[in-house]
Formats: C-alpha cells, sequence, structure tokens
C-alpha cells in the first residue's frame, strides 16, 4: 500500500512544470531541490528495478492527472468558494463514473453503507481544506503536503495488512519530510 502509494507522489514534480507554465508562478532552485530530493525519497521507497508495467504507467498517468487537477483547482480558486469548486468536482465525477457505476453495481450492506457515508464526509472535509490552502497559498507550495499520505498509507497498510515497511521506506520517507520542512520555511 506504501509504495503503490509512493507512486503518486510523481504528482509534484508534474504539478512544478504546470503550474509554471499555466499559472505563471515562479519557480526557485530551492523548491526544485526539495521536490527533487522528495522525489528522489519515493524512489528510494519504491525500488524501481527497470521493469515499466502497465500498472505504474497508469500510476504516473494518474499523477500527471492529478497535477493538472490541481492547476484547474488554484485556477477556480482565484474566483470561485470552495463550494463552487466541490460541486462541479462533484458534478464531473459523477457523470464521469456513472455508466461504470451502473455496470458494476453492488448494493453495500449496512455496515459498508455507514463506511461509505463516513468515507464521504470525510472525503468532503479534506477536499474543501485543500481548496482553502489552495486558495492562500501556492499550488506548488501546497501540493508537497500531500506527501503525508504515505505515512498514513504505510500505517493503515500495517494495521489492516500487517505490512510491515522495510529500511529504504523509512529513508525514503526521512528525504520526504526534510524536503517537506524545507518548502514549508521557503514560503509562508
Amino acid at each position: 500500500l506504501a509504495d503503490a502509494t509512493a507512486v503518486l507522489f510523481m504528482r509534484p514534480l508534474f504539478l512544478l512544470l504546470l503550474a509554471m507554465l499555466l499559472l505563471g508562478e515562479a519557480m526557485q532552485v530551492g523548491r526544485w531541490l526539495a521536490t527533487l530530493v522528495g522525489f528522489l525519497g519515493v524512489l528510494v521507497i519504491v525500488k524501481p528495478a527497470g521493469i515499466i508495467e502497465l500498472a505504474a504507467l497508469a500510476i504516473v498517468f494518474a499523477a500527471f492527472v492529478s497535477a493538472l487537477m490541481m492547476v484547474f483547482a488554484k485556477k477556480m480558486a482565484m474566483a470561485d468558494g470552495p463550494d463552487i469548486q466541490l460541486f462541479y468536482f462533484n458534478l464531473t465525477m459523477g457523470v464521469v463514473l456513472i455508466i461504470p457505476t451502473a455496470v458494476l453495481w453492488i448494493t453495500p450492506s449496512w455496515p459498508d453503507l455507514w463506511l461509505l457515508i463516513l468515507s464521504g464526509v470525510l472525503g468532503t472535509t479534506n477536499a474543501l481544506f485543500f481548496v482553502q490552502a489552495l486558495r492562500v497559498g501556492e499550488a506548488t507550495a501546497v501540493s508537497p503536503f500531500d506527501y503525508s499520505r504515505l505515512i498514513f498509507a504505510a500505517l493503515i497498510g500495517f494495521i489492516l495488512f500487517r505490512e510491515v515497511p522495510d529500511v529504504w521506506f523509512w529513508v525514503g520517507s526521512a528525504m520526504i519530510v526534510a524536503a517537506n520542512i524545507y518548502i514549508a520555511r521557503s514560503r509562508r
């Protein structure tokens, strides 16, 4: 779980380029280097063996699309409030997912329904905080803090699946945290 989550952290690299090209954000050398250190931390965790798998390419594509979504969210944050952004996001996701949902629908049990409701409430709360962060900060300054998800993925992987992270996970995580601290201290 932690390794799969780590591959998604190519997003800040994509975001740096997209923010520079589409948002006109200035790129400081220190921020580029810190993001590179964070990405190298991801590589330390994943330990790529040089084999390119379709699943890995799908995750890289997801990271690119996620970075693009952050750029659009930042552009919308300049004009619209979080409630408008969440409405459009949910509307878009509803339209995109209606056919796969209809084809693969399984009626949830009552315990599953409560977990789905909890997931929806927590996901919406997360999205509100994220949109607010984009309103007050640069996209390239907000994005690297998402690396903390990696630590939570490792914790959940351990609790639910008994996955024990190896030493490279901790070395890579230290690199990621160091990069985040630098980025946090370099900007408000």
